[in-house]
């Protein structure tokens, strides 16, 4: 889900189940308050991660924003958390998720938001198609629009699948030379995920 920078009192939806030691893996895992959790965090693309500040639970999907405001949904299986306005500072993709407490049998799902200025579809020009498994590349060739190659040295790059989904921790580009069609890039740390011909990464 995209959101724009500088966004303030927002709320995200995480799937929270049972691991292999609870009455029902793999299912939501009800009754779960803040207490049984040590922290909620986020982490950005530099692989820095913050904590929220506190964990409190709420009462009501409908009370007041509250940064580390938590709640059980029923009706969506899944936990409401409140997020802190400082995750919106950011650009690109942040992931969120919680910690529990030693001995809750409990798996959390990360959630991963994107934010930006710049609408989703206004970057579909800069969007092209992986050709080959880059896990652990650096370095890698692709054809992109006809661009000076300092305009993409000075962006970050985020890998999805065919269906746009934001999956693939953003790296950014600290170098690009443009040579026969082919812009080779140079990314700051290497790539964590493997890619297939289909994938597609977009330069935010």
């Amino acid at each position: 889900m995209q959101y724009p920078k500088n966004a303030i009192e927002q709320r995200i939806f995480l799937r929270i189940i049972g691991n292999d030691d609870a009455p029902n893996p793999g299912r939501h895992y009800s009754g779960l308050v803040a207490a049984n959790f040590q922290f909620a965090y986020y982490g950005v693309p530099d692989n820095t991660t913050f904590a929220f500040t506190s964990l409190s639970d709420l009462t009501d999907p409908l009370d007041s924003w509250v940064e580390g405001g938590f709640l059980e949904r029923p009706d969506l299986g899944a936990y409401q958390l409140g997020l802190p306005n400082e995750v919106f500072s950011n650009d690109g993709p942040v992931i969120i998720s919680m910690q529990p407490n030693v001995g809750v049998p409990i798996v959390v799902t990360p959630k991963e938001i994107y934010i930006s200025n710049v609408p989703f579809a206004a970057r579909t020009m800069l969007r092209a198609d992986c050709t080959a498994d880059l896990l652990g590349a650096t370095t890698f060739s692709t054809t992109l629009p006809t661009k000076a190659a300092d305009y993409y040295a000075r962006r970050s790059i985020v890998f999805g699948d065919t269906s746009t989904n934001l999956k693939y921790v953003a790296r950014t580009i600290t170098a690009s030379l443009t040579n026969a069609g082919k812009t080779f890039i140079t990314l700051d740390a290497a790539l964590p995920v493997s890619t297939s011909a289909g994938d597609q990464f977009i330069l935010v």
